[in-house]
């Protein structure tokens, strides 16, 4: 693995700003994760998840074939969501997200998950995007096909779940956010906590 997930920039859209969470996020990952929604619909979340869990999904990043994204409103200090990108085998990269309760419904996982895959795409872009969806999670659906992923008619990994993906090197779809660098390494302000 040539350059990995474990050290992606922070990078702004017209909304939202993303970047790796930190240790510092600990506390702003279980209070958003927790939610019983999100806990349902998010197999890799363990269940209860607790601080130390969100410590461990966390401390994925460090891997290199994992990158777990804070998604948060402009400058606020509020994570409203999260991207996670992940590595699989030497050709996919599978893209997932989770946003808070109150977020939904108003565009947000489109957008952070189409600046997540403009990071990835400038540094793997040699890389399929994978993702995995329950055909009722109509949301979900309509994201991924926003993204330009499509279904390819086979089973996903995860029980009822089916694979969509769009090929390495895709062009960007119309209507689809982009983003730009964070030129301060501190936005937004850290959450505090563990």
């Amino acid at each position: 693995m040539a350059r990995g997930l474990a050290a992606l920039p922070a990078r702004r859209s017209a909304r939202l700003t993303l970047r790796p969470l930190s240790p510092g996020d600990t506390r702003a990952l279980h209070a958003l994760s927790a939610d019983p929604e999100i806990l349902a619909a998010i197999p890799i979340l363990s269940r209860p998840f607790t601080l130390a869990a969100a410590r461990r999904l966390i401390a994925r990043n460090s891997g290199g074939s994992d990158c777990f994204l804070g998604v948060w409103k402009g400058e606020s200090e509020e994570l409203m969501g999260v991207v996670g990108l992940h590595l699989r085998g030497c050709r996919d990269l599978e893209l997932g997200y989770w946003i808070g309760g109150t977020f939904r419904g108003q565009g947000y996982a489109s957008e952070a998950a189409a600046v997540a895959l403009e990071i990835a795409a400038t540094l793997l872009p040699r890389r399929r995007v994978i993702a995995e969806c329950r055909p009722e999670n109509r949301a979900s659906w309509r994201v991924l096909e926003t993204l330009g992923l499509r279904p390819t008619g086979r089973r996903g990994s995860r029980p009822g779940r089916l694979l969509l993906a769009r090929p390495a090197g895709a062009a960007r779809p119309a209507g689809v956010a982009r983003s730009a660098p964070v030129n301060r390494p501190s936005a937004p302000p850290r959450s505090r906590g563990e």
